[in-house]
Parts: structure tokens; C-alpha cells; sequence
């Protein structure tokens, strides 16, 4: 696999993706031998080298204009290699050792899923934590639902489930509202009287650099949430990717050509 060739087709508005078909525009890639992935208006085609992109996007953008009266969008179509693009938020990436393709996250992705917890965890929450967490799990296995399907990023998913304990804790302590009562519960929770009050009473902080205190972290632990239902992205994910996976590796593998 050399480079890449993305095409982006915007629809006019009674033109439907049965039109493109009809008309033979997928049968037209398959003929010439092309190795293609296309998604509602959105198609990657994938040639050996960057002179063969440009002359492979030069002549479907004349094909789509000219015979299927479709506008392509240049702004968003270019010739690029495979790990610079993004299709359907995944991005694919070589591995030349084994010849094959890891599927990974786009970097937008992984920025749209933080924005989202951060939208589900705010600092003003006014109900209990278990309906919060409800409400970030629910979101976590649609999100995994879709994008378990790539290679594990393990890096990415230990920070995400760290920043969203932390977020919740933050959010703990508030509604424990004063540091006697923070005291108090971290002290029910197993830890040190001493330590506790040491960290809390320490000097002024606000609750979100409360959050990280050694204290509030042997107290309010991972297996504190987990014991709450809180999920984690990093072992769910390998939960779903294994069930995708069941379904037939041959279908998911990616050979390089």
C-alpha cells in the first residue's frame, strides 16, 4: 500500500447514493482494479504511489462532475498517504514488519470523546454521582460499540479513564461540601486520620486540585468506582473488540497489497 487517495462527494440534494451506483460509479472503480472503501458520500480509494493519486483523483472527479452531475468537495478531497487521513473518524496505519494494517483512532475522536465526558461530568452537578455514572456508561458502550473495533490505544484510554475518575472525584468532594465532612468520609473509607486531615487541611485548594491529593486517592480509588459501575475504557474495550473480532478475523484483517 503506497498512498492514499480520499474522495469526498457532497450529494446534491435529489441525488441519492443508489444514483452513484446506478450509474456505475463503484463498478467503474472495481474495473479498473482499484482497492476502494466508500461509506454514504465518503470513499477512499488506495493506489501503490502519489503520481498514480493524483492522475486516479483527476479522472473520478471528472467522471463524478461531468457524467454523475455530482460536485466533489476539493476542499476536503486530496491525495495523501494512509496514516494522514481519517475514514469515519479511524485512521489506518502500516506496520511493515507483518505486512499488515492496525486500524486506529483519528485524533478527532479521541478529542469529540473527552469533550463528551467532560459534558457528562460537570462541576456543577446536582444529582447523585450513581446517576452520573449511568449516564457515562451508557455513552462509553455506544462509543465502544463503534470503535472497539480498532487496535487497542492503550495510552490514550489509561489517561481518558485517569481524567474521568479525577473529574468524578472533583466532583465528590463538592458534594461533601466542607473539609470536616471531606475528613470525615475519607476516614470511613480506610484512610489514615492523620494523613487525611493533613492533606485536606493543608492550606486553601479548590476541589478539582483536592481531587489529586494522596488522600483523596487512596480513598476514593479505582476499585472504589468500579465497585460503583463505573466502567473502564481500556478493559471494556478489550471485551468488544474480542466479540468483533469473533465474528471473523479474515473479514477485518487488512493485507498489505
Amino acid at each position: 500500500m503506497g498512498r492514499k487517495k480520499k474522495v469526498k462527494v457532497l450529494l446534491e440534494p435529489r441525488q441519492t447514493e443508489s444514483n452513484i451506483e446506478d450509474k456505475g460509479g463503484l463498478v467503474r472503480l472495481s474495473e479498473r482494479g482499484h482497492r476502494f472503501v466508500r461509506y454514504a458520500d465518503d470513499c477512499n480509494i488506495y493506489v501503490r504511489s502519489e503520481r498514480a493519486g493524483q492522475r486516479v483523483m483527476a479522472s473520478l472527479t471528472s467522471f463524478i462532475e461531468k457524467r454523475l452531475k455530482l460536485k466533489v468537495n476539493s476542499g476536503k478531497s486530496s491525495v495523501a498517504k494512509p496514516h494522514e487521513r481519517k475514514f469515519l473518524s479511524l485512521k489506518l496505519l502500516k506496520q511493515k514488519s507483518t505486512r499488515t494494517v492496525r486500524v486506529t483512532l483519528a485524533d478527532n475522536a479521541v478529542r469529540r470523546l473527552e469533550a463528551e465526558l467532560k459534558a457528562l461530568t460537570p462541576r456543577n452537578w446536582g444529582q447523585s454521582i450513581d446517576d452520573c455514572i449511568r449516564r457515562v456508561n451508557a455513552f462509553l458502550r455506544g462509543w465502544l460499540g463503534y470503535f472497539a473495533v480498532c487496535n487497542e490505544n492503550r495510552t490514550a484510554f489509561d489517561r481518558i479513564d485517569g481524567h474521568l475518575r479525577r473529574r468524578l472525584r472533583a466532583m465528590i468532594l463538592k458534594q461533601w461540601k466542607r473539609k470536616r465532612h471531606v475528613v470525615n468520609r475519607l476516614i470511613r473509607l480506610g484512610v489514615p486520620s492523620q494523613l487525611a486531615r493533613m492533606d485536606i487541611h493543608s492550606r486553601r485548594r479548590t476541589w478539582w486540585a483536592l481531587s489529586t491529593v494522596r488522600a483523596v486517592c487512596r480513598g476514593l480509588t479505582n476499585e472504589y468506582f468500579a465497585r460503583r459501575g463505573l466502567i473502564s475504557l481500556r478493559d471494556d474495550w478489550r471485551k468488544h473488540h474480542e466479540r468483533i473480532w469473533d465474528i471473523g478475523p479474515a473479514q477485518l484483517t487488512l493485507q498489505m497489497g
